[in-house]
């Protein structure tokens, strides 16, 4: 059983990982007249190298003869871990960048657009979308459903889908906030077999003080125009 004050956290955590990306897409583009397109842009190329890509290599890699050294080895892991997500996630930003931004690379507001739509995609996937299915599956174990949870899991699997759903069920709301944020990662059951890397995304664009600019800004060291584009 998962505690319904633990439930409640798990709803708003998802509600806050899938709503704040898109408000803070909507302010930027209204109140900057960003282009909408490169924070498209930035979420395409963290689902391409970063989800697709960098999870393909995961799979060859960690499955194939080195699979069992490296993850038995922490530092090994973590030097894996770090190279994979910087090549790739890199990568996808030279790529963006060089040709898919050409001309607006070097704008300050590019920059922010796109890393809101790096960052915010990986918000929203990776933590609102995860926080929704530890939401889902809590309530299906409330409600003695687990069995719909496990109809389409092969039997050799079932035992680590069990472990999980302990997990979930021994969380606090205390705990929940702790391991919620991007770092810490969530525990939705994989069902599928698949991991899902969590890393930290890019800093999201600053707030806007009002008419006077900020300090940064008088003194030129970020000159962003209202009426650009990004």
């Amino acid at each position: 059983m998962v505690a319904t004050s633990t439930i409640v956290m798990m709803g708003i955590c998802a509600l806050v990982g899938i709503v704040v990306p898109v408000l803070l897409a909507i302010w930027l583009i209204k109140k900057y007249n960003v282009n909408p397109v490169t924070i498209i842009i930035g979420a395409g190329v963290f689902i391409v190298f970063a989800l697709l890509l960098e999870s393909l290599m995961h799979q060859i890699v960690l499955k194939g003869p080195a699979g069992t050294t490296i993850m038995g080895n922490t530092l090994y892991y973590a030097l894996y871990g770090g190279l994979a997500a910087g090549v790739f996630e890199e990568t996808g930003r030279f790529v963006a960048m060089k040709w898919l931004l050409r001309g607006r690379a070097s704008k300050a507001l590019t920059g922010i657009a796109y890393g809101l739509g790096h960052g915010g995609i990986e918000m929203l996937l990776l933590f609102g979308v995860s926080m929704l299915s530890n939401m889902v599956i809590s309530i299906m174990m409330n409600g003695g459903h687990l069995d719909l949870l496990l109809a389409g899991v092969p039997d050799d699997a079932k035992g680590l889908a069990y472990a999980q759903f302990e997990q979930l069920g021994s969380m606090t709301t205390g705990t929940l906030l702790i391991r919620s944020h991007p770092a810490g990662g969530t525990v939705t059951p994989r069902l599928e077999g698949r991991s899902r890397r969590r890393s930290l995304g890019p800093p999201l664009p600053a707030r806007d003080s009002g008419s006077r600019p900020g300090r940064c800004h008088r003194r030129g060291r970020f000159p962003i125009r209202r009426n650009a584009r990004g």
